[in-house]
């Protein structure tokens, strides 16, 4: 793996604390506003192409930029839960986070790690949303549904990939 070795801000309106999802998680301080920045996900930028499931899942943390391109974040982004009902969507930038409904002061961050993954990679979810898909995976298996209501937020490297799988799959 090759790292980028970046100078980072962090926001001064987020912490960790005791999740109801898993562990620690991502919060708030301030009220954010739907179609806000949340944040600007900071940590070193990874080249990396997983050749096997093991080594897919032997990095949980990476978080998806582009083809090969990830980011391992910092503290406190590290923190930041996957919810089937996230409350955060990215940017084609894969590093800023915007709210996709209003979010209140004392609130956990949560966004979609589907859409931001392409690999042979998953993971159990725990979120009890009512959309709940149980297991978290990449973006080539993202449903529909969901790829349309994140569409404008995912990443064009992931919006691609999930186009070519959805077409060769309807050929």
């Amino acid at each position: 793996m090759k790292t980028k070795i970046l100078d980072y801000q962090i926001e001064n309106h987020l912490y960790a604390d005791v999740s109801r999802i898993a562990g620690k998680g991502l919060f708030t301080s301030k009220e954010i506003k739907k179609g806000e920045v949340a944040f600007v996900m900071k940590g070193p930028q990874i080249k990396f192409h997983p050749k096997d499931r093991a080594e897919s899942m032997a990095t949980p943390n990476l978080v998806g930029l582009d083809d090969g391109l990830y980011m391992d974040p910092i503290s406190p982004y590290v923190f930041v839960n996957y919810h089937c009902d996230p409350n955060l969507a990215v940017e084609e930038d894969g590093v800023t986070y915007v709210a996709l409904r209003n979010i209140k002061a004392g609130d956990e961050l949560f966004f979609d790690y589907s859409i931001s993954e392409y690999s042979d990679w998953e993971m159990p979810c725990h979120c009890d949303s009512k959309n709940c898909r149980k297991m978290i995976r990449s973006i080539n298996e993202l449903p529909v549904d969901f790829f349309d209501k994140y569409f404008p937020f995912i990443p064009k490297y992931f919006q691609r990939v999930f186009i070519k799988k959805y077409i060769e799959n309807h050929k």
